[in-house]
């Protein structure tokens, strides 16, 4: 068998187009206060008329 190389990270971004995060959404730091703010915006913004 042979054995393949990693490929380095300038091949894949020409591939797909973009760099790939170093880190997924699930290792980085969330602010929870900006998320809930987040959250509570979006619901004042789709409030159905018959709550007006």
């Amino acid at each position: 068998m042979t054995r393949h190389s990693k490929p380095s990270r300038s091949a894949v971004n020409k591939i797909f187009g973009e760099e790939l995060p170093k880190t997924s959404v699930d290792e980085r730091e969330d602010d929870p206060s900006a998320r809930e703010t987040e959250h509570e915006t979006w619901l004042r913004d789709n409030i159905p008329p018959h709550h007006k």
